[in-house]
């Protein structure tokens, strides 16, 4: 069986935890790491549909790596989960991004957001970046 593999970004353990219950209960593969630097080496390697990533992070930033992966030619889908989410929606959107904010993380919420603005894509082309 193969699976969508996603990438869950954010140096809290606690909403990574809830945030990998959730990619579970849908029947996804969960890649979880603390740092942009880590989460780089994994975009790089395997097959990610979806990046969950927090944009307050020690050392690189969320939104420094959301920018770093767009420079680089990644295509995947990102939903940034953050506490700041409310404030930066159209600067995220501009990004490419849909935001979504921890005060209101559920389960059913969060994957029918990316459902809804990715899932007409597939199969999706252009995921991995450039060879």
């Amino acid at each position: 069986m193969a699976f969508t593999q996603v990438l869950i970004v954010d140096d809290d353990p606690d909403v990574s935890d809830v945030l990998r219950e959730i990619v579970d209960t849908y029947g996804y593969q969960a890649f979880v790491t603390n740092s942009a630097k880590e989460a780089a080496a994994i975009l790089a390697k395997e097959k990610i549909r979806l990046i969950l990533l927090d944009l307050a992070m020690p050392g690189i930033t969320g939104d420094q790596f959301l920018e770093f992966i767009r420079k680089q030619g990644f295509q995947v889908p990102v939903v940034v989960v953050s506490a700041h989410v409310d404030e930066e929606r159209s600067r995220l959107e501009r990004q490419g991004s849909v935001g979504l904010s921890r005060n209101r993380l559920r389960s059913g919420r969060l994957l029918m957001r990316w459902r809804k603005r990715w899932d007409k894509r597939r199969p999706m082309s252009g995921v991995r970046g450039p060879a």
